[in-house]
């Protein structure tokens, strides 16, 4: 009698789920302190910068609320490897932009398939056992975000200093291997997928964010939660301008 073969072991999910938080946060940060000289060979005011993140903003604003949808029906697996091979194609299209009109179609994919984060919050909720487990990998995805958002701009401008494009590339080839290791490594977490059918308010954004305010225990929460991001996008859009222009600052 032969004796059975050990077997392997796997990598957990929630590996491939903190590298994604964190690639999807640090390509996003990598770029404040590059825009401002990538895009100043076509403008450089502060107003069509912020437009540029603004655009990946109002798609991921459009489209998120359909990537929860989908998720739910088809499961978390899929959602996840596709807003992840979206997030590498929309680096290498922004690192190769030889117009402005393109560096808005790539922020643009980015924020369509920008339903990482959503997704891998559903994805935790799935595979935690017990409310305090799930809170501690919430914590995890969010210690992975935070490092995501240091690793970024430091990337960004250290790797500027040799070419200007270099840390988007490589922000995308690292996306692009997180594709290949989530596709290879992680095993789908939605044990029951939703039949009922779409229906317009499952693709629209306003429709959810009025059933939400309507709740009288998140309310107040989701106003301070817009209020403070208000003021953090609009700080981190144009701080990289000011100090472009005030002090003469490179990215570095």
């Amino acid at each position: 009698m032969t004796a059975p073969s050990p077997q392997k072991p796997r990598i957990s999910p929630l590996i491939f789920i903190i590298l994604t938080v964190f690639i999807e946060v640090m390509g996003g940060s990598l770029l404040f302190p590059l825009i401002p000289y990538l895009v100043e060979e076509y403008r450089s005011d502060a107003l069509t910068i912020g437009l540029l993140s603004s655009s990946f903003a109002i798609a991921q604003f459009i489209c998120s609320p359909v990537l929860g949808s989908f998720s739910d029906r088809v499961g978390r697996r899929p959602v996840l490897l596709v807003c992840t091979l979206g997030t590498a194609i929309s680096f290498f299209v922004f690192a190769s932009a030889q117009a402005l009109w393109v560096m808005f179609l790539a922020q643009i994919i980015n924020g369509i398939t920008g339903g990482v984060v959503s997704t891998a919050q559903a994805y935790i909720a799935d595979v935690s056992g017990s409310p305090e487990e799930r809170t501690k990998n919430f914590g995890l995805i969010g210690a992975a975000a935070g490092i995501g958002f240091i690793f970024g701009p430091i990337l960004g401008g250290t790797l500027a200093g040799i070419a200007l494009r270099l840390p988007i590339y490589l922000a995308g080839f690292i996306a692009l291997t997180n594709v290949v290791m989530g596709y290879l490594t992680v095993q789908e977490s939605l044990r029951e997928r939703v039949e009922t059918p779409l229906t317009w308010q499952s693709f629209s954004p306003i429709a959810q964010l009025r059933d939400l305010f309507q709740r009288d225990n998140l309310r107040y929460l989701l106003a301070s939660y817009v209020l403070f991001y208000l003021g953090f996008a609009g700080f981190t859009s144009v701080f990289v301008v000011f100090v472009r222009d005030r002090f003469l600052w490179t990215p570095s």
